[in-house]
């Protein structure tokens, strides 16, 4: 997985900054979440994002700073267990 350049204007992720992976073959978006998240404007915000990029196959997992630090292993077996998942659908 590699962090996205905000700089890549061919990528329907043009604008994203922050802390936001993609993982291309496996179609996979993880964003790492900070607490202004949770405002209810910027979590429509997010859930809109998520649909339109849906449209074009990609899948949004999102974890907060707090999962990250403290619950790292589960973090990283959710995100193995997805990217295996959809290269399995996308690999067959």
């Amino acid at each position: 997985m590699t962090e996205k350049s905000t700089r890549d204007s061919q990528s329907p992720l043009q604008g994203v900054g922050g802390n936001m992976f993609h993982c291309h073959k496996a179609k996979l978006i993880i964003e790492i979440d900070g607490g202004y998240h949770q405002i209810p404007e910027q979590y429509l915000y997010d859930k809109n994002r998520d649909s339109e990029l849906e449209e074009f196959g990609l899948k949004t997992i999102r974890f907060t700073n707090k999962q990250v630090l403290f619950e790292t292993e589960r973090v990283l077996n959710v995100i193995k267990d997805v990217a295996k998942n959809r290269l399995d659908t996308y690999l067959e």
